[in-house]
């Protein structure tokens, strides 16, 4: 096996610690429900930058250490045993790096749960509402279970608020059976609060079922995955990527902070935009895998 300015220091050993342990914090804070509850998502953001300077420092002491050149820096020792937890942390972290780059498209938009909670604390309750009139006219657009027919339509409505009617227009609106004036319809909406206008549905507003039942569905196929994963990787080869080579580690890197670059906007509420919010964190899940087969083909080259 060919020997390229392999070495370890201190610095390079608690980098490198650092940018696991607290990658791993940033993936977890986005995997337990509750931690980030929706943008801007700080905790992983702060784990995920501190997981990124802890890189940088590896890369910069494990480039110093090619050639020991001080006190702090020792040779590398070929004695030292590999690391059976940290094959593990690789196998597992692969698969579920892609889940929390997904979940991330599942956080309802900050904006969305403010206005939520803002409704809540008015005191938004659900109450029957006849249909005023009909402003379109209603279109079938398909079935219930029971065969019932299902129409969508404009309908306008005369809400009563406790400082009196106001009209309000629900677009877009389906109703089983087709809708006719005094037609009773629920929503919700704060009789005290006449500045907030009614809603249909509470659940359009956001929900946190979404990534609670993305959780359920593919952390068991995770599971299996990482198994996979860890059956194709040595305890050898993984040691090896410990010791920095430029040529190796760099594209790895930038791939992996490419990834993390992508979910940013998003992530950090700088943007509800559909390609921000669903197509880049698609592309993001992608980024581990091929930063890890990136190392596993620099493996067998390095092995040669």
């Amino acid at each position: 096996m060919r020997q390229e300015g392999a070495g370890r220091s201190r610095w390079t050993t608690g980098a490198g610690r650092t940018m696991v342990l607290s990658g791993w914090a940033a993936l977890l804070s986005v995997l337990v429900p509750g931690l980030a509850p929706y943008p801007p998502v700080l905790l992983p953001l702060g784990f995920a930058a501190l997981s990124a300077a802890a890189a940088a420092v590896w890369v910069v002491s494990g480039h110093r250490v090619r050639a020991p050149r001080g006190p702090l820096d020792k040779p590398y020792r070929e004695t030292r045993r590999p690391s059976r937890p940290l094959t593990y942390l690789f196998a597992l972290g692969i698969p579920f790096a892609s889940i929390a780059c997904l979940l991330i498209a599942f956080l309802p938009a900050g904006a969305d749960v403010r206005e939520a909670e803002r409704r809540e604390r008015a005191g938004v309750s659900e109450h029957e509402v006849p249909v005023a009139r009909l402003l379109d006219e209603p279109r079938r657009v398909g079935t219930t279970e029971s065969d019932e027919p299902i129409y969508r339509t404009r309908l306008a409505f005369r809400v009563p608020y406790d400082s009196g009617v106001r009209d309000y227009v629900l677009p877009d609106h389906e109703t089983v059976g087709l809708p006719r004036p005094g037609t009773p319809v629920s929503l919700w909406y704060a009789p005290s609060h006449p500045e907030l206008p009614p809603w249909p549905d509470p659940s359009d507003a956001f929900t946190a079922y979404g990534s609670l039942c993305l959780l359920v569905w593919t952390v068991p196929f995770a599971g299996l995955v990482s198994a996979a994963v860890k059956s194709q990787m040595a305890k050898a080869d993984v040691h090896l990527w410990r010791r920095f080579r430029a040529r190796y580690h760099l594209p790895a890197l930038a791939v992996l902070l490419l990834g993390a670059g992508l979910l940013v906007p998003y992530a950090a509420g700088f943007t509800t935009d559909p390609l921000w919010r669903f197509g880049m964190p698609l592309l993001a899940a992608l980024t581990p895998w091929a930063s890890a087969l990136w190392l596993m083909l620099a493996t067998s080259r390095i092995r040669g």
